[in-house]
Order: structure tokens, then sequence, then C-alpha cells
């Protein structure tokens, strides 16, 4: 079983397969919370990777959001 990390609004998982040996990480969160559109990324070689991807990922759009003016 892979190991499933839960931030606010996001994931960080490990995926299967991948035919190399090597494990795969990738990330996902909703973009304007339940119910919204879901941004997902993966190929990362480290749960460290993703999990920094993800931040940065959720980091740019709450400023997207800001700067379009939501709440």
């Amino acid at each position: 079983r892979g190991v499933v990390v839960m931030l606010q609004e996001g994931q960080v998982f490990r995926l299967r397969g991948g035919g190399d040996g090597k494990a795969r990480w990738a990330f996902r969160y909703r973009v304007g919370g339940r119910g919204s559109r879901r941004v997902q990324r993966g190929g990362f070689a480290s749960e460290r990777d993703a999990s920094e991807a993800l931040e940065r990922g959720r980091s740019s759009t709450c400023a997207e959001s800001e700067a379009a003016g939501a709440p």
C-alpha cells in the first residue's frame, strides 16, 4: 500500500506500476474546494519533490484567486 499525505485540500501519493522498478509520486488538489476541478500531476522521483510541487501549485492558485478578487 502507498503512503498518502493529506495537506489542506491536497494529496501526495505513490503511483502504481512504472515497470522500471523506481517509485513515482504524484499530487492532486482541488482548485476551489469540494465539487470543483481537480488538478493532478505525476511522475515525481520522490515524495518530497511531489510535496514541494503541490505547495507551489497551491500557492500559485491562491495568488491567482486573490488577484481575481476571490475571497
